[in-house]
């Protein structure tokens, strides 16, 4: 119901003296060219959102239209006023209120609160993705997936390859998250995955974005997706991870500058000398400069014992290389030598344990301590219990390395006590079966490359029990290792050292 002529939308100071007003809030010109406090009166506009067309006598009628301006302002929160006799209802609905300055009666109210504003799709992300690394079960957080991971919701928006690899990669997350025993995987892959790969292929193919770190990262976060969704592909242990080696490799040592680039790096090493054992090649790490990555030359970039670790672990596929080029009549090297150099490994391996870091503190935490068995289990009554997922990584891939070089040099030299080294090596890798099972499956995956290798040296019976327990390290990522699987790929790492 409007009630009234309309009269003009002016300021109080141009109405009083009769002068066109523009109308401009909250001050409108005149007032701010004589810098005067410019006023507007408030504003009021009702319906009458009464259904039932019965009017009431006056003596019952409200007095609401009788009162005063400030009476009447008062009264409008009474949104409902019921008559006495017939039962008529009448219902004023304030609609809008206009005023620059709060009255003497509002001022004390509370003020009204501002809508959030909408997160951008990069917000978005960066909020899911470091969710992911609080509110899941400790197995699934995808902070194992590497250190590097906690730094890429700040470099969210600038690189659409990296951006697309964490929507694709926190989608299947939660698909993991949400499964249950009776899912079953699909057999295509996802719209999602299949434009993910187009777009990372088109920034590939850039000259500027194609080897930035951010592009590293996004192809190493979709060889996890390949990892961890649920898609039945064939049995691969390295998908795009062989891609990003690559790029590292093309971006070369000086690349390696900063704490991001760093982590990128270390997470991918593993993989690397995996690679170089898969294809009969030297590592790449021992030439070209990537042997001077080290702390002298790093300044801001904290070493541990892991990374002085793989700097001789580096070394294991060249070993590798050398037995099998001299078991083949091909080598370049004499099998003096070849046994030197395998010595030399080997105690560098043995010596191994935790080094003082630059500030010369201990690294305590990447100690163990035998504990006994939880599981009742009567091949390993004892397990190796770590005090850190940074000390699993040390010895595990450690252990694996020693039965590697044990194994190089069983080819060279008759020396009874390295079988029984090698028996002993592959059985504390089993130890370790109970700690990764606390951080199954994506906490586990320290342990499936050391595992693969003491399957290639164990009895029939330990092999049956590693397939088992493999199974069940990683049986939530829609992966079923076979017999035929284990022996195909040990075959592949360990050629014909075995």
């Amino acid at each position: 119901m409007h009630r009234g002529s309309r009269r003009s939308n002016g300021c109080g100071a141009c109405r009083r003296n009769k002068i066109k007003c523009d109308e401009v809030r909250p001050i409108c010109g005149r007032c701010l060219r004589t810098d005067r406090e410019c006023v507007y009166p408030p504003q009021f506009q009702f319906v009458d959102t009464n259904t039932r067309f019965g009017v009431p006598e006056m003596g019952q009628r409200p007095a609401l239209w009788k009162a005063g301006a400030e009476d009447l302002k008062a009264k409008l929160s009474l949104l409902y006023g019921e008559g006495d006799d017939d039962g008529m209802i009448y219902k004023f609905q304030l609609l809008r209120y206009r005023s620059t300055t709060p009255s003497s009666s509002s001022r004390d109210s509370t003020p009204p609160v501002p809508n959030a504003p909408r997160l951008s799709r990069k917000e978005k992300l960066a909020s899911a993705l470091v969710a992911s690394f609080e509110n899941p079960p400790n197995g699934y957080r995808l902070h194992h997936l590497g250190r590097y991971m906690t730094e890429i919701p700040c470099r969210l928006g600038h690189n659409p390859a990296l951006d697309v690899a964490v929507e694709c990669l926190l989608q299947c997350h939660t698909q993991l998250l949400e499964a249950n025993q009776f899912s079953q995987p699909s057999t295509q892959p996802s719209p999602e995955y299949m434009k993910a790969l187009q777009i990372l292929q088109n920034v590939i193919a850039d000259p500027v974005l194609g080897t930035s770190a951010d592009t590293v990262c996004a192809t190493m976060l979709m060889a996890y997706y390949e990892m961890i969704a649920p898609e039945k592909r064939p049995h691969q242990y390295i998908a795009h991870a062989g891609g990003a080696s690559k790029l590292i490799s093309v971006r070369g040592p000086r690349c390696v500058r900063t704490s991001f680039e760093y982590s990128l790096f270390r997470t991918q090493r593993g993989r690397i000398v995996l690679e170089a054992l898969l294809r009969g090649e030297h590592c790449f790490l021992l030439t070209d400069g990537w042997e001077d990555i080290c702390p002298e030359k790093r300044d801001g970039i904290k070493f541990s014992s892991v990374d002085y670790l793989f700097e001789s672990i580096c070394s294991i596929p060249t070993l590798v290389k050398y037995v099998v080029d001299w078991k083949a009549g091909v080598s370049d090297l004499g099998m003096g030598e070849i046994i030197e150099y395998g010595r030399k490994l080997q105690q560098e391996l043995r010596a191994a344990s935790p080094r003082s870091s630059m500030v010369g503190n201990v690294e305590d935490n990447l100690g163990f301590e035998e504990r006994q068995s939880s599981t009742l289990d009567d091949d390993f009554p004892l397990s190796l219990h770590f005090y850190s997922s940074e000390g699993a990584i040390f010895h595990t891939w450690r252990f694996m390395a020693l039965i590697i070089t044990d194994l190089c040099l069983v080819n060279l030299v008759a020396d009874p006590r390295l079988r029984l080294s090698i028996a002993d090596t592959a059985r504390r890798i089993c130890m370790c079966y109970e700690y990764a099972s606390l951080s199954k499956p994506l906490g586990a995956q320290f342990l499936q490359v050391p595992l693969i290798i003491a399957y290639a040296v164990s009895d029939q019976k330990g092999k049956n029990w590693i397939i088992d327990k493999i199974n069940l390290l990683m049986g939530g990522l829609y992966v079923t290792y076979t017999a035929e699987y284990l022996d195909c790929v040990s075959m592949m790492i360990m050629k014909s050292i075995r």
